[in-house]
């Protein structure tokens, strides 16, 4: 006598057990680990598990909470918490934070502001500014500045280099970007070489 019998695959079984041992090992059965709904294609179960519970479908794994899951998403698949969007890697996260960041350098050669020291150098260097100042003239301020001799570089094809890991760039707006970086230990307190530049490029845009 068949004790049970499963429709969506036209099968019967005669014990409890056979039953599960189908639900189990047959792919059109797909068994929510935090509910035990039983969806037919493996992608129905997926979109179930993120939408009903604290699910992440990359790692196949569930958590206790939203706010676990959250910060399993921000360590291990570069989610920004502000917004939700992933990234490919840390470095490119980070950059991204940035713009929920609220713009406090300012230019002294128009009205624009920006986020970072690195954004208001690039602005000037690219010459879109209204003062007319191009990379040119932030590369001759630059030289000019009291203690340039601890940001210049001595090596081929590179104008300055970072004073704590001397690191080469082209640009002062690249060793900007790389001191700002969780890649440098140089500050940008208030007598460091790099401060000091900065004060004596805005006297002179």
């Amino acid at each position: 006598m068949d004790w049970a019998s499963c429709s969506r695959c036209d099968r019967y079984f005669n014990s409890p057990s056979a039953m599960e041992q189908h639900i189990r090992d047959s792919p059109k059965h797909n068994l929510c680990g935090a509910c035990n709904d039983d969806f037919e294609l493996r992608e129905d179960l997926e979109e179930h598990c993120e939408y009903w519970h604290d699910y992440c479908r990359d790692c196949s794994r569930f958590f206790d909470s939203a706010e676990d899951l959250d910060q399993h998403e921000v360590l291990q698949h570069d989610m920004c918490i502000i917004c939700g969007r992933y990234f490919t890697s840390e470095n490119n996260l980070r950059y991204h934070k940035l713009t929920h960041m609220d713009k406090t350098i300012g230019c002294r050669g128009c009205e624009r502001d920006f986020v970072t020291h690195f954004a208001m150098l690039l602005h000037l260097e690219e010459g879109t500014c209204s003062s007319g100042v191009d990379r040119e003239r932030v590369t001759d301020l630059a030289f000019q500045c009291r203690l340039s001799q601890y940001y210049a570089s001595s090596k081929d094809g590179f104008d300055f280099e970072c004073p704590s890991c001397t690191v080469p760039f082209s640009y002062i707006s690249g060793l900007f970007q790389h001191v700002q970086s969780e890649a440098c230990d140089e500050e940008l307190d208030k007598h460091s070489p790099l401060r000091v530049f900065l004060r004596f490029l805005r006297r002179r845009v």
